[in-house]
């Protein structure tokens, strides 16, 4: 830590010039910030020295800034003198980082609407923490433990939502709908504001603060004086840019302090988006969406909604990604209108991450084996996807895959297969699934009835699954 806030001094005196004392960034920075943080009942950091979540603070930054619920405490300081060394710090961090991050680890391309769609148990759903994280920061912490760290904070932070969609889901519950509430005994009748809705405005709000503004052609002096000397006695200037916009703060003979304000985007997950009724639950939202039709393009649409009669548009810096199960619904019956507004990443079954054996049996040979075989019985929508054997590693024993198989592999194919047998056993062979004959004159006194066969098997789920029938199961023919 110590080393941090010396490396961080050492960059305000090379790259920093202010009339403010250079000591007093990592003063607010170890005590000051940290003190308002706890009497808020938040001690994540006793130093903000110890964090380098570059994500972390810009979120403190806007909860000091713009109105957040600490802006109070940041105006009571000097010069607003913890909002502006949050900035510093952030700045620093981002040049120090810059030189270790790999080149590759940006992302750049993103697409506004997109869904992940697969088989059960590819990782569509574990893959949205990944993706939100790329569209928010622009890469993806190495650590599992580390993203789904800052997921969480991005989610308390209100920049990212999650809803699952399912047949009982409706426009109410994601748009607006009539509620009704009950105060002191009275009921009144309510438009309340669904999840999407709650998160258009926040991010729409966040939009039009960063991109506001016109182009004004007069001469310097005149809009110097007119645009900032005379306005800053009572209040900031902004300038906006493309992505974010500036404050102005003060301005003397020599300098003129700034204060920066970002655009951020913010993220609406709908998990198994393919279970809910599209048309009833999204209504003209359908159109809104469309990339081309968002809040700041040419071809911008803003519609009246049913409810509160407000004009609603939705802004270009919130992205929606969903997931779907295409073993639940294909592809080829999702509701036309949605598939033309988002882009489909296919995920299926990614074996080379189970290519490790659990005493002596090649679990990527296994999964390959059965959803060959599932594919040509069924289609590829329905084979098994690798998360069913991710908690196995070469360490673990065949009473381990054994639970595996038992448990979650053959009711899944009992399920895909409508309980026929003969199907299952095809695919996991004699070493899984017994058949047993049943002669009808041992069972039946008189076998003359017409609805009697003559004869009928019988399957079973063998007691036990020997090494041997895997190691079967896994050859190739």
């Amino acid at each position: 830590m110590e080393e941090v806030k010396n490396k961080f001094i050492e960059w305000l005196g090379n790259k920093v010039q202010t009339q403010s004392p250079l000591s007093s960034y990592p003063k607010a920075l170890e005590i000051l910030i940290p003190e308002a943080l706890e009497r808020n009942n938040e001690s994540t950091y006793s130093s903000l020295f110890e964090c380098d979540d570059i994500e972390y603070l810009n979120i403190l930054y806007q909860r000091l800034s713009n109105n957040g619920n600490l802006s109070d405490f940041n105006k009571s300081t000097r010069n607003q003198l913890p909002s502006a060394a949050i900035k510093k710090y952030i700045n620093f961090l981002s040049e120090e980082l810059q030189t270790t991050k790999p080149k590759n680890e940006k992302i750049v391309t993103k697409s506004l609407n997109q869904i992940f769609y697969g088989p059960p148990g590819t990782g569509k759903t574990y893959n949205t923490i990944n993706r939100a994280l790329e569209i928010i920061d622009g890469y993806i912490p190495e650590s599992r433990l580390e993203a789904k760290s800052r997921f969480e904070v991005l989610s308390e932070a209100g920049q990212i939502e999650f809803v699952t969609f399912h047949q009982s889901y409706g426009y109410e519950e994601f748009v607006e709908g009539i509620k009704a509430n009950t105060m002191d005994g009275k009921i009144s009748y309510d438009v309340e504001d669904g999840v999407f809705k709650e998160l258009s405005l926040k991010a729409k709000q966040n939009y039009e603060l960063s991109s506001d503004g016109k182009n004004i052609k007069q001469d310097f002096e005149t809009l110097f004086q007119e645009l900032i000397l005379d306005k800053l006695e009572d209040e900031k200037v902004k300038i906006a840019m493309k992505n974010s916009y500036f404050n102005i703060v003060e301005v003397n003979e020599r300098t003129i302090f700034f204060e920066k304000v970002e655009q951020f985007n913010y993220i609406l997950i709908i998990d198994e988006i393919n279970r809910g009724n599209i048309s009833k639950i999204f209504g003209e939202l359908i159109t809104l969406i469309e990339p081309s039709k968002r809040i700041g393009t040419d071809e911008e649409i803003r519609l009246r909604l049913p409810y509160s009669n407000d004009k609603f548009g939705v802004p270009s810096n919130l992205y929606i990604i969903g997931t779907m199960n295409t073993a639940d619904r294909s592809i080829a019956l999702m509701d036309t209108a949605l598939r033309r507004r988002f882009e489909f990443i296919e995920m299926m079954p990614n074996t080379e991450l189970l290519d490790f054996e659990v005493e002596g049996v090649n679990i990527k040979a296994l999964v390959n084996k059965i959803n060959t075989r599932v594919e040509y019985l069924y289609d590829r929508d329905h084979t098994i996807g690798h998360a069913y054997f991710v908690e196995l590693n070469g360490k673990s024993s065949i009473s381990d895959l054994n639970t595996v198989m038992r448990n979650k592999i053959i009711p899944l194919l009992q399920e895909y297969f409508y309980d026929d047998w003969e199907k299952i056993k095809l695919v996991l062979n004699e070493g899984f699934i017994e058949r047993t004959k049943l002669k009808t004159h041992e069972i039946f006194d008189d076998i003359d009835d017409e609805y009697i066969e003559e004869d009928k098997s019988v399957y079973n789920i063998c007691n036990e699954f020997l090494k041997e029938s895997y190691l079967k199961l896994c050859q190739n023919r």
